[in-house]
């Protein structure tokens, strides 16, 4: 990417923008009203902001809904892959958050790091940074700015891959995880996946509130991108714009279905004989697993994916058939049994009880 791949853009700067449709007070309360985790306006709070428009607009929401703005902290990530519009992006994030009073924490890249990284392992490290911030903060509640359009991409991107009854349902609106350092349970939102990015772009510039511009959002080698830009736009021409509403009432009829799998899962979450261990493995007897059927089975173990902070991208339909087998298998033999799974996570069962683990790699004798 080149120097002027990343721009900062006003209000000012596009005149043509200058009127919206989109008012503050009408955008805000739609908000307020689909708000998925309402206790995060009274905790403490991380914010993942990159300077974009959709990170930018997450920043505004939680200046205008939270109780106190000293619950937030902002994360920034400065991967160093644009040499000086990767800074310039850290130096706009870090002034628009002095001249807001919002704490602010930066994260950068080595010149080792930021020669390796792929988008895979920028998305990871944006990840552990935002929970390291979360757990020197003790913030119950880390927010990332996607919305509608993003839970569309995420899902025709998942059905390109393969994906079940749950990759459907988009993007999840909350998610718990247990942080590895401090067992303390911790949840990742989503509050703005009401909200369409026409929407988001049209109330910043009504606001006049300034944001950047990243070019590679504009770059066909990525498949999110060919999606957007190609595909979404047939969709308009084939359907008209409003198959995207049609497409998120789907998604959220989706969630309906298997609302009720989650609760069940969620319950069985809860009991008390689940032994969490220094929240990098779970042990759970196999007599409580065997009289539920495979979908809330599934909505458990995803569950436990996240909380235990598992590779569950690298899980394919493939690996999920295996796992249910294993268990079917599992439950008729006292016989130990193991699985590998995808991201070195091993299952095993042993005199009644399931463990599921990150396998950690052999520790060498010292020579």
């Amino acid at each position: 990417m080149g120097i002027a791949d990343r721009q900062l853009v006003s209000n000012a700067s596009f005149p043509e923008h200058s009127e919206s449709s989109v008012s503050q007070h009408e955008l805000l309360q739609r908000l307020g009203a689909a708000w998925p985790a309402r206790l995060a306006l009274r905790s403490k709070t991380v914010l993942a902001i990159s300077g974009g428009p959709d990170s930018m607009f997450l920043l505004e929401v939680f200046r205008r809904f939270i109780e106190d703005s000293n619950l937030l902290t902002v994360v920034h990530c400065n991967h160093r892959q644009r040499g000086e519009e990767s800074d310039a992006d850290e130096a706009f994030v870090r002034q628009q958050c002095e001249s807001k009073k919002i704490a602010v924490r930066i994260f950068r890249f080595d010149e080792e790091q930021a020669s390796k990284s792929d988008e895979n392992h920028l998305r990871k490290h944006r990840h552990e940074c935002l929970k390291i911030a979360a757990r020197e903060c003790d913030a119950s509640f880390i927010a990332l700015g996607h919305h509608l359009d993003d839970n569309l991409e995420t899902l025709f991107h998942r059905l390109l891959r393969g994906t079940g009854t749950r990759g459907l349902c988009g993007i999840s609106p909350t998610r718990d995880y247990i942080d590895q350092q401090d067992s303390k349970t911790r949840t990742l939102i989503h509050p703005l996946l009401t909200i369409t990015k026409e929407e988001i772009v049209a109330w910043l510039y009504a606001n006049d509130i300034p944001f950047r511009m990243d070019s590679s959002n504009e770059q066909l080698a990525y498949t999110r991108n060919r999606l957007r830009l190609e595909l979404f736009p047939l969709l308009d021409s084939l359907a008209g714009v409003t198959w995207r509403e049609k497409v998120a009432g789907t998604i959220e009829q989706l969630n309906d279905l298997v609302e009720e799998d989650r609760q069940l899962a969620n319950e069985l979450l809860a009991d008390t004989r689940l032994e969490w261990i220094d929240g990098t493995s779970l042990r759970i007897p196999m007599l409580l697993l065997h009289p539920i059927r495979w979908s809330i089975q599934r909505e458990f173990l995803v569950e436990v994916w996240h909380r235990l902070d598992l590779p569950l991208r690298e899980m394919s339909m493939g690996h999920w058939r295996r796992v249910r087998v294993f268990l079917v298998e599992a439950a008729k033999t006292n016989h130990p049994k193991r699985l590998q799974c995808a991201g070195s996570v091993m299952l095993q069962t042993s005199r009644g009880m399931l463990s599921i683990a990150k396998k950690l790699p052999p520790i060498s004798n010292p020579s």
